[in-house]
């Protein structure tokens, strides 16, 4: 069986192709729900502005960059998920160093499994609270030695939302009636030579959680407060 990547394609100007995300979640009565990566948008990320800044002096368009990582990143992103499975990713329409790169970081994942007996539950499912009113997908849910484990994997560095969205993922777990997750692994994967391998571990969700709530709820009040903004500017 061969699968399509995980996300829509589209041909951007650059000829080279992109990924759009799809995690559209939507409640009993059809009311379309913030996402996790959605709510944790809202953290500012100034580091970026220099980053940005040093690719502007090297010549380098950053929105590219970044749009070439994120399709590397979801490239990758399928080879893993597709490895529990009977399917292959389609290739043929992605960029010769697209393709490399991703494979990179499969095989860095590999390495680190293979001492490693994993027994998934879940794979890239998408998961709806309807308690908390709040969507998302985790990577992988199941057995790691044994342990029932949150599997995470970013391609590049981790940062602190990492932590934050695999504990919204706790929660979305145990509403949706699968065993208590006992630990977080966050893997960062790197996709060129000047970036390292990390390994992160968490066995405290309930920080991460309390975080997360706190930050739905102000940004369920932020849309309120942006719908009476337009009803009022209209006047």
């Amino acid at each position: 069986m061969v699968r399509k990547p995980f996300a829509k394609k589209e041909e951007p100007k650059n000829g080279k192709k992109r990924l759009i995300p799809h995690g559209i979640y939507t409640n009993k009565e059809g009311i379309v729900l913030p996402s996790v990566t959605g709510v944790l948008s809202m953290l500012g990320k100034p580091f970026l502005i220099t980053w940005a800044n040093r690719m502007g002096l090297k010549g380098i368009n950053s929105d590219d960059y970044r749009d070439e990582m994120g399709v590397i990143g979801g490239l990758a992103h399928g080879m893993i998920s597709s490895s529990f499975k009977d399917e292959e990713i389609e290739l043929a329409d992605f960029a010769l160093e697209q393709v490399v790169k991703a494979k990179n970081c499969y095989k860095s994942y590999l390495k680190w499994r293979e001492d490693k007996l994993l027994a998934p539950y879940l794979i890239e499912n998408k998961l709806v609270s309807e308690e908390f009113q709040f969507g998302g997908t985790p990577d992988y849910y199941g057995l790691i030695d044994g342990v029932e484990t949150i599997l995470d994997y970013k391609t590049g560095a981790i940062y602190k939302e990492a932590y934050l969205q695999t504990c919204a993922y706790w929660k979305l777990l145990i509403e949706n009636g699968q065993p208590a997750p006992q630990k977080i692994i966050l893997l960062g994967i790197p996709r060129t030579d000047d970036e390292k391998f990390q390994e992160v571990i968490y066995t405290d969700f309930e920080t991460g959680w309390n975080t997360f709530k706190t930050m739905l709820a102000l940004h369920n009040q932020l849309k309120e407060i942006d719908k009476e903004f337009k009803v009022r500017s209209k006047k």
